[in-house]
């Protein structure tokens, strides 16, 4: 396994932020080589579940190949698709909404443009109190400022910020927030997918 592949702190860190508990389902955004969404597989075990998508089919296979006994233990799911291609990575993460939802450097949840649908997503995927972790880092060591206008924009889509963070995580800047869902169910409806295949990598029945 090549080193960029190993646990690095930041992928210690933002799962130890997003503290996944056993039975929960979560979905990573941007998987990359899967480290992050291993670890979390494995927090949530025996019954829970992770689903990891990346819009690059190499990392997304990546990614299966890395924790593919948790993919077959049912843990972990792995999906070639963006966030904005909602009909594909939800079909395999099914039906039930998110208990959290997390990325790192993933700009289309702050980017002008796309923040907006990113959070909309986010916010009907996620089950009323469910949380949101955005992590973000600067490799230059200085502490990141976080985006422009991503408090204003959580708020827009139904989310609350519950906490802000900005520490020093392996020789790196690291900054993120948690938001929670708000309690109520006024989010965009989902809208009705067109019949394309799921490109899906990584996948087990889910055992229970």
């Amino acid at each position: 396994m090549p080193a960029a592949a190993d646990p690095a702190p930041r992928h210690l860190w933002s799962v130890d932020v997003l503290d996944p508990r056993v039975g929960e389902r979560l979905l990573e955004v941007g998987c990359g080589h899967g480290v992050a969404a291993g670890l979390a597989a494995a927090r949530v075990a025996p019954v829970g579940q992770v689903t990891a998508i990346d819009r690059a089919p190499a990392m997304a296979m990546a990614a299966a190949k890395r924790n593919a006994a948790l993919v077959e233990r049912g843990l972990l799911r792995v999906v070639w698709a963006s966030f904005a291609e909602e009909s594909r990575w939800a079909a395999t993460a099914g039906a039930e909404r998110l208990d959290g939802i997390w990325a790192f450097n993933v700009a289309a949840f702050w980017r002008p443009g796309e923040a907006g649908t990113s959070l909309t997503i986010a916010c009907r995927r996620l089950r009323p109190g469910g949380r949101l972790c955005l992590f973000w880092d600067r490799p230059d060591g200085g502490l990141p400022t976080p985006p422009a206008g991503l408090d204003e924009a959580l708020g827009s889509a139904g989310f609350g910020v519950e906490r802000r963070l900005c520490e020093r995580v392996g020789g790196r800047g690291a900054g993120g927030v948690v938001a929670r869902r708000r309690p109520d169910d006024r989010v965009a409806p989902e809208p009705v997918p067109k019949p394309r295949p799921l490109r899906s990598v990584g996948t087990a029945p889910r055992r229970t």
